[in-house]
């Protein structure tokens, strides 16, 4: 059976107080009718009516933030974690419906770890990069007066729900320009790995011959004569390099 409650809303404070519960949706438009009356309308409270299920997930646990949004620095600056390793902290609104969110994204400036082709560090910078950063992080400790990140620049960013040691928190997965978006890349090995035998590379230097042939404006027969020759040559030479990146006899 459903449980229907009557909520008081105290818009100036932004709080909330459960004032009744029914186990019909009659019942509870009875008990909040008769609330109102005694209240009043002052402008200052307002009643409705929810479902336990959607008090718990919309008031109690709060909505879904989850999905790529658009939003902007409010805040930056320099922190240090436990193991006293500098992060970059940036503070970002943005809204949902006419909801406004605020969230703070962490980079950490670890240094290259033994295994990894890429350190926390790099990855950070390059985040920044994309948020107007052309000097040396440190400079981020100045905070918006710095002026160091772009604050009047729309970023995208996309929001998960991150599950750690039994707890789970909103956080943000990569921020980036409106239109590049982000990804989630896989490493150069793996990747040499996928393309082993593809000859793409033979692939990129026709279409690349091609497209300079036609800035030059060269007839067609010439264009793909061209082409044809400098392919087989430049192909030669880039299997040769894969060879050797994949350590396999030539």
């Amino acid at each position: 059976m459903n449980l229907f409650l009557v909520i008081l809303r105290h818009p100036e404070s932004d709080t909330y107080e459960v004032v009744g519960h029914k186990h019909s949706y009659e019942k509870a438009k009875d008990c909040m009718a008769a609330l109102w009356n005694e209240d009043g309308d002052d402008g200052f409270v307002t009643y409705e009516i929810a479902t336990w299920k959607n008090f718990k997930e919309e008031i109690l646990e709060g909505p879904s933030l989850a999905g790529v949004h658009t939003a902007r620095i409010t805040d930056y600056g320099i922190t240090l974690n436990k193991d006293k390793i500098p992060s970059a902290i940036v503070m970002l609104d943005f809204h949902i419906g006419d909801l406004k969110h605020s969230l703070t994204w962490f980079g950490s400036f670890k240094p290259l770890q033994p295994g990894k082709e890429k350190s926390a560090a790099d990855i950070t910078c390059e985040t920044l990069v994309k948020m107007g950063l052309t000097v040396d992080p440190v400079n981020l400790a100045d905070g918006p007066r710095s002026g160091v990140l772009n604050m009047d620049q729309d970023y995208e960013m996309k929001v998960f729900l991150d599950s750690y040691q039994g707890k789970e928190n909103w956080r943000i997965k990569w921020i980036s320009i409106p239109g590049e978006g982000g990804i989630d890349r896989i490493a150069k090995g793996e990747a040499v790995n996928v393309f082993q035998g593809m000859n793409l590379g033979g692939v990129v230097v026709q279409e690349v011959n091609k497209r300079k042939a036609k800035l030059a404006g060269k007839p067609t027969s010439e264009a793909a004569s061209q082409t044809s020759q400098t392919t087989t040559q430049q192909t030669e030479k880039m299997a040769y390099q894969q060879s050797v990146d994949l350590d396999i006899p030539f």
